[in-house]
């Protein structure tokens, strides 16, 4: 049985961030060629300059003079319900919730769109994480069918700019909440 080396953890002693030694879940699979333990850190530290660089701006919600910090609030915890119920994987709800920061971030959302917004990009991030994406039908249904299938499905010209903010800006590298 191998023990698992700990690592000290620098962070500032008034930071929520959790000081004292942590282990290295790397250290078991060394031996391992599949687990590439030996560019670990290279993986981290590109991972780390990516999230600097294309992580959303926490004020954002400035530019929308349509909606507010309590509707993005709202469309989130819609989300998560759409989430449960449809039994997605953690991994599609964190990069649904990504995309419509970055969405937010990017285009001026009227609040008649916000939740087709919402339902778009938890239809991108089911096709991106899920082996079975989210069914159009079951998305105009749960939106109460204010939106058509054919809006929902990325033929509107926000929608579409959501699809060009998400593959100019980030090609296939997602740092999303779930990575660290």
């Amino acid at each position: 049985m191998q023990t698992l080396v700990r690592t000290p953890i620098q962070a500032d002693p008034h930071s929520y961030q959790i000081t004292g030694y942590a282990d290295d879940i790397d250290e078991q699979d060394r031996c391992d060629p599949f687990c590439a333990t030996a560019y670990i850190e290279e993986i981290y530290a590109h991972h780390r300059d990516n999230e600097t660089i294309v992580a959303v701006r926490p004020d954002y919600m400035v530019k929308q003079p349509y909606i507010n910090e309590r509707m993005r609030s709202i469309l989130v915890d819609w989300l998560v319900e759409i989430h449960v119920n449809f039994k997605l994987v953690p991994e599609t709800l964190y990069l649904a919730v990504h995309i419509v920061d970055r969405f937010l971030e990017k285009v001026i959302v009227p609040r008649g769109r916000l939740q087709l917004a919402g339902a778009t990009a938890l239809l991108i991030a089911s096709k991106y994480e899920e082996i079975y994406h989210v069914d159009l039908g079951d998305l105009e249904f749960v939106c109460d069918r204010v939106y058509n299938k054919k809006e929902v499905s990325c033929s509107i010209i926000p929608t579409r700019s959501l699809q060009t903010i998400i593959i100019y800006n980030h090609s296939n590298d997602f740092p999303c909440y779930n990575k660290f």
